[in-house]
């Protein structure tokens, strides 16, 4: 009998051991909230009045509680900031993730200047920009007070528009001068803006990646519904926009080349959250990243981006330009990316390059003249 008591004894002390090691582990493994942010930028520059906008995403975390504080001081206690920055100078904003595992933080600069014309604050602190066709130049404009006045946007001295809201769709590359001037009070003042917009060196119309420039790729008709790649997805899809890396791409390898009548051109993107593209049969595939804006360069995972007149993307497989004499064979087929009836995801368009083997045929892709110019290219700061 005491062999026994003993043996029960030694077991649940045993059972007892290994769930205290179980709960320790446990609660090792657990770490402090994992955040990302709307933006990868930690120091921002704004003009005195403007609105100082962020969001956290929480990535891993249970209940958790946000903190922003502004100069040292609370500013906002939720996952979204919106803070009017007022004084002029250099200021320190840090977040605070908080769960029941732990917290987690991070410091952004602030810089805050005087705004060009006093009252008025822009949307942006840049006078200069360089933006591809295909592109839009978007700049608003809020005034403080209540007092009546008139604005008025000029483009290359032609009058554009009287909106407070400036939405410039990029069709042709040339160099821009953008007059802004608002009147109050009988009183003028002026603000001038520099655009370069720049084309594939290779087309008038196709779009130009610039390099480590991240780019969303949206639907046409709502910008607030973006291409999105989850890790483990055979598939790109669309999502409302909510600025984790996964709706976000880079440029990562390019090819041109260009001599008599022969323009050939690919720029090889992929998703900035998982490092993957599409190749010319629509699947999902590994763009071999190494490096931030640097994978691997490939023509069949390339693709360009022809620009209609209304500044509407359209996403062809580098095949449709192709001289390669391997590839004129009925078996491969030419592609054109394009969205799902139910606009939930992206899906691949094919058609024949090759009536006959060895001899190249225009017939099916011009018959697809006019169709799938289905999304928008815009820089991430411009969201």
């Amino acid at each position: 009998m005491k062999k026994r008591s003993f043996i029960k004894i030694f077991l649940l002390g045993l059972i007892l051991l290994c769930s205290s090691c179980e709960d320790y582990d446990y609660k090792k493994m657990i770490g402090a909230p994992q955040i990302a942010f709307s933006t990868n930028d930690t120091e921002f520059s704004l003009q005195s009045g403007s609105i100082l906008s962020l969001k956290a995403i929480v990535i891993d975390g249970e209940n958790v509680k946000h903190e922003w504080k502004y100069n040292g001081e609370l500013c906002a206690e939720s996952a979204d900031l919106e803070y009017e920055v007022t004084d002029v100078g250099t200021f320190k904003l840090e977040y605070i993730a908080t769960d029941i595992n732990g917290s987690t933080s991070k410091l952004f600069t602030v810089n805050v200047k005087p705004s060009d014309i006093e009252g008025v604050v822009f949307s942006t602190d840049k006078s200069e920009f360089t933006k591809s066709v295909g592109e839009s130049l978007r700049i608003s404009v809020t005034v403080k007070g209540s007092e009546a006045v008139k604005h008025e946007w000029k483009v290359n001295g032609e009058f554009y528009s009287n909106s407070s809201e400036f939405d410039y769709p990029i069709i042709k590359s040339g160099d821009y001068e953008i007059a802004y001037t608002i009147t109050r009070k009988n009183q003028e003042l002026k603000k001038n803006f520099q655009l370069k917009a720049i084309a594939s060196e290779h087309s008038e119309n196709w779009f130009a990646w610039q390099d480590l420039q991240q780019y969303v790729i949206c639907l046409k008709d709502d910008e607030t519904k973006v291409v999105t790649h989850h890790n483990g997805d055979s598939k790109f899809v669309i999502e409302p926009y909510n600025g984790s890396d996964n709706q976000k791409f880079m440029k990562g390898g390019y090819f041109g080349y260009s001599e008599g009548d022969t323009h050939l051109e690919y720029t090889n993107i992929y998703n900035v959250g998982t490092g993957m593209t599409i190749n010319e049969k629509g699947n999902v595939v590994s763009a071999d990243v190494s490096s931030p804006g640097s994978c691997a360069v490939d023509g069949w995972r390339g693709w360009y981006f022809i620009i209609n007149e209304l500044g509407h993307a359209r996403m062809v497989h580098f095949l449709e330009t192709w001289d390669y004499e391997a590839t004129y064979t009925v078996a491969i087929k030419g592609c054109i990316l394009t969205v799902s009836d139910d606009k939930r995801s992206v899906v691949p368009v094919f058609y024949d390059r090759c009536k006959v083997d060895g001899i190249r045929d225009h017939t099916d892709y011009d018959a697809l003249e006019g169709q799938y110019y289905d999304f928008k290219l815009k820089a991430v700061e411009d969201m």
